[in-house]
């Protein structure tokens, strides 16, 4: 998909996301912060966030 410089932005929180770091979901940016809350897994030892 492709956007606006402008409309490049987090599916959650509307951050912009233009030069920012981001994961795909669902074939939508989201930022970091965003997916680290929302989506990502847990490991099952420590309980810390995976791919940190």
């Amino acid at each position: 998909m492709r956007w606006h410089t402008e409309h490049f932005c987090c599916l959650e929180c509307d951050l912009p996301l233009g030069g920012q770091r981001y994961v795909m979901k669902g074939g939508r940016p989201c930022c970091c912060s965003c997916f680290e809350s929302l989506y990502a897994e847990l490991c099952q030892a420590c309980g810390e966030l995976i791919g940190r």
